[in-house]
């Protein structure tokens, strides 16, 4: 009886076992069946068409219509000489940080297996400088704060990336820290190539630029009055001080302009009764008008 549960079993764990591998099989197939097919002939015709432009554009220093140019072929077939080309095209640019990647790509194509090129000779050692070209900056929280959100450029950053290196092409740099009750810290930053830069921002909390603003107005001095009031008063007396100078020299303009006109008035008055009168000698003759000849006798 023994021997024939042993025997059942055994029937039953191949059957098991042979389920399982049958259902690998059909998986394996299925992910096969399912995989992109291969390019066709034509397709590697349009791809090379399109290398061949890319570097036509390279020799003529065209460098965004080579890179154009590189991403329809890789469209078509992904190959570490397209990778490594478009890197070359990229670093021209000044774009550091992604020929890198390019170039970080194409030596993972050819680890991987899928490219077998003579272009790795040329990808390690340009890897090795494009390293050494691209500069890093640190960007570090003085305080101990939560939350705090990193732009760099107007793109947020991971958090996690806060306090270690970032690879950033080289240039100026735009930072924008936020955080939960802390007031939005701008800054610029300038970076040359192979640069290594730690930037320390301290946020200023919400809360203190309040209490710093109600200590300024309820600050007094030892008369009761606050700053605020001292300032309004003295604006005061500056502008009575000067109201008053105003008034002052109005009356002053006023005063003179009157003895001016009462003495023009006596000099008119004069002027007429000197010219109502014949002017005569002293022994009593009266003289001739003036501008007239007098005849002989």
């Amino acid at each position: 009886m023994r021997a024939k549960r042993l025997t059942k079993l055994s029937k039953r764990r191949r059957l098991v076992v042979g389920t399982i591998v049958m259902l690998a099989s059909l998986v394996s197939r299925i992910s096969i069946a399912g995989d992109p097919a291969a390019p066709t002939a034509q397709e590697i015709a349009v791809a090379r068409y399109h290398f061949d432009i890319a570097t036509v554009a390279e020799k003529e220093g065209r460098w965004e219509d080579a890179i154009n140019e590189l991403g329809k072929a890789i469209a078509i077939k992904e190959t570490a000489g397209l990778r490594y080309h478009l890197g070359v095209a990229k670093e021209k640019l000044g774009q550091l940080v992604e020929a890198m990647l390019e170039f970080e790509r194409a030596a993972g194509l050819i680890r991987s297996g899928v490219t077998n090129e003579e272009i790795q000779r040329f990808i390690e050692p340009k890897l090795k400088e494009i390293h050494k070209r691209v500069p890093r900056l640190t960007v570090r929280v003085a305080q101990n704060v939560k939350d705090v959100s990193l732009q760099i450029d107007g793109a947020s950053v991971h958090p996690d990336l806060l306090g270690a290196p970032i690879p950033l092409n080289p240039g100026a740099h735009g930072l924008a820290l936020y955080a939960p009750g802390y007031r939005s810290s701008h800054i610029q930053v300038n970076l040359g190539e192979g640069a290594t830069v730690t930037q320390s921002i301290e946020l200023v909390p919400e809360s203190s630029l309040a209490d710093a603003n109600a200590r300024l107005v309820q600050k007094e001095d030892g008369h009761g009055f606050s700053a605020r009031t001292w300032v309004l008063i003295s604006e005061g007396a500056v502008a009575v001080t000067g109201l008053g100078t105003g008034i002052g020299y109005r009356l002053a303009a006023d005063s003179a302009q009157n003895r001016y006109d009462e003495a023009a008035g006596r000099i008119e008055v004069s002027q007429k009764t000197c010219a109502s009168q014949t002017p005569r000698s002293r022994h009593g003759l009266r003289y001739p008008p003036v501008g007239t000849r007098r005849s002989r006798p």
